[in-house]
């Protein structure tokens, strides 16, 4: 089975629904989430991210 990259996995999250990563994987979520936010902005896709502690993950996000 072929393993996607982080990026690819962001791009295909369906709007309103999110992924969880480690979150040692947090400074890579962001820059990705900025870079797809700035290069799909004239096209209204978004894309958040969130950090929860407690549970140890950064939670992505598609909102539009």
């Amino acid at each position: 089975m072929e393993q996607k990259s982080i990026m690819q996995e962001l791009r295909e999250i369906p709007i309103g629904k999110h992924k969880d990563f480690p979150i040692k994987r947090m400074r890579t979520i962001q820059n990705y989430r900025t870079q797809l936010n700035q290069e799909f902005y004239q096209e209204g896709k978004i894309w958040e991210a969130v950090i929860i502690k407690e549970e140890g993950v950064i939670r992505a996000t598609r909102v539009s």
